[in-house]
């Protein structure tokens, strides 16, 4: 097993990056579909913890078939091959997501987040025993001056970031020391491929593209800040059944049977009571 730690700092507070979140996750889910992923909510609903409160339980399908060499293509059935995430958020104390594969039943991701007001200085944020401790290696991302492998024509260029709504930007080198307004998150990622010959470059390969994806999505956050940093729970709500629908029936028509999805998934959107703002409540009570 392969563990790694990601702090990402960001000039955000945790309380913004709430909705910072919910609405980067869905865009960038919405651009994956353009790119030929295929993307199915099949539970969204209401849970509970003992320590953490109110939060959400939800189950998704990333269908992954496009990936694949044609060769391949030609005997996987495209509505087999997907990875389900299974994940439990409890904004902002304790979130965690656990990645499988029915193809491949030995593959197993975990990724665990915590999001705190500090400047990613907190150590153990995950209260690891000393032996998984001593395994984990900690890697510490400047979301404004740390630079990206594919930089999409410029599309993460935080360097020029500035934002009118928040009056944020632009930042500095030492903004982290110097901005009002920082906050960390955390993510532990704990890879496991237990495959003889290919356990370590696939676990190594894993990682490497989870840390893009982190690292790109929280530059998002950061460059799409004029869009949703003014945006209420209720709209938010209202982005995410949009996507679900859209979602849905491109999943649909990916797998060319959706009989045997519907007969399997139990589609429910349940928001989490997780902030006191009495807009969010009724957006709650509205589903």
């Amino acid at each position: 097993m392969l563990i790694r730690e990601f702090r990402i700092v960001m000039p955000l507070s945790v309380d913004e990056f709430q909705r910072g979140q919910r609405y980067t996750i869905a865009k960038a889910e919405r651009e994956a579909v353009e790119e030929g992923v295929g993307i199915m909510l099949v539970v969204s609903e209401h849970c509970q913890h003992d320590l953490y409160g109110d939060g959400v339980h939800q189950v998704k399908r990333f269908y992954l078939t496009s990936y694949l060499p044609s060769w391949v293509q030609s005997f996987i059935p495209s509505h087999s091959f997907y990875v389900l995430e299974e994940s439990w958020n409890y904004y902002p104390y304790h979130c965690y997501s656990i990645f499988t594969c029915k193809i491949l039943p030995n593959l197993r991701v975990e990724i665990f987040s915590c999001y705190l007001n500090d400047k990613g200085t907190t150590d153990n944020v995950f209260k690891l025993d000393p032996v998984v401790l001593k395994q984990s290696k900690v890697v510490v991302f400047d979301v404004i001056n740390d630079r990206l492998k594919d930089n999409k024509g410029g599309r993460y260029n935080t360097e020029v970031f500035k934002c009118e709504k928040a009056k944020r930007g632009p930042l500095n080198k030492d903004w982290i020391d110097t901005q009002n307004e920082v906050m960390c998150s955390y993510k532990l990622i704990k890879s496991s491929v237990p495959i003889i010959g290919i356990q370590n470059k696939a676990e190594c390969g894993i990682v490497e593209g989870l840390r893009e994806v982190l690292y790109q999505t929280h530059k998002d956050s950061i460059m799409w800040l004029d869009e949703w940093f003014d945006i209420t729970y209720g709209e938010l709500r209202e982005l995410e059944l949009l996507l679900i629908n859209q979602t849905t029936q491109h999943a649909k028509t990916m797998n060319g049977n959706d009989d045997v999805i519907v007969k399997i998934d139990r589609i429910a959107v349940v928001d989490s009571v997780t902030d006191s703002d009495d807009e969010f409540q009724d957006a709650q009570t509205d589903l």
